[in-house]
């Protein structure tokens, strides 16, 4: 995503600052996920649902993200998200782009609003390569097959384990621990890595028009 949702759900609260602080020290390992998750969400408590689809409805992908998620679809790759975010961001992806699974932390909702709680295990580090695991082992994927995108350190063990592990944009913790640290980058710069070519991609986006 261009947009982090929770910061945007934050400034409809005006806490954005505090959750900004918080989730850059979580990204960077300064600070346990769950815990920075849980602060960050109680902040939250009492924003409206009808607010955090209208930042659904307006958020953005980072340049390049559509055309990965298209070409890779297209190309037969199983594709999914498992993500420390939310799952009503992350299931509408899932539905966008018809990808395969989608695992995010819940957020607890009641009369409307939400309550500041997160339902049931939070995503974090081993959470995300378990699911991977599990994804793969249901699919018949081998773990050195398996290629996993992180930006953050909850990414870490996810991508440790992945056949192909692509720290992307990333914060240092996590590049010491990916096969490759992409800097800089917008997403079709992964077609290089693996091995997709201009013809393959033109093809797959032609498709999606006809």
């Amino acid at each position: 995503m261009a947009m982090e949702g929770i910061d945007e759900m934050a400034r409809k609260m005006g806490v954005h600052r505090e959750v900004a602080r918080i989730t850059d020290k979580a990204m960077r390992g300064d600070f346990d996920f769950e815990e920075s998750l849980r602060q960050r969400v109680a902040m939250l408590r009492g924003l409206p649902v009808d607010d955090v689809m209208e930042i659904r409805n307006q958020m953005n992908l980072s340049q390049g993200a559509e055309e990965l998620l298209t070409t890779l679809k297209w190309l037969g790759f199983k594709l999914g998200i498992v993500s420390g975010g939310f799952d009503i961001f992350a299931e509408s992806l899932k539905d966008k782009f018809n990808l395969d699974f989608a695992f995010a932390n819940r957020l607890e909702i009641k009369d409307g609003t939400l309550t500041g709680k997160v339902k049931g295990d939070i995503v974090n580090a081993a959470q995300k390569a378990r699911l991977v695991n599990q994804v793969a082992c249901d699919a018949r994927i081998p773990l050195d097959q398996v290629v996993a995108i992180g930006d953050g350190a909850n990414d870490s063990l996810m991508l440790a384990q992945a056949g192909l592990g692509i720290a992307y944009n990333a914060k240092k913790a996590l590049d010491r621990v990916a096969n490759v640290a992409l800097s800089h980058a917008r997403f079709n710069h992964v077609f290089h890595l693996l091995g997709i070519t201009e013809e393959d991609i033109e093809e797959a986006m032609s498709c999606k028009t006809m």
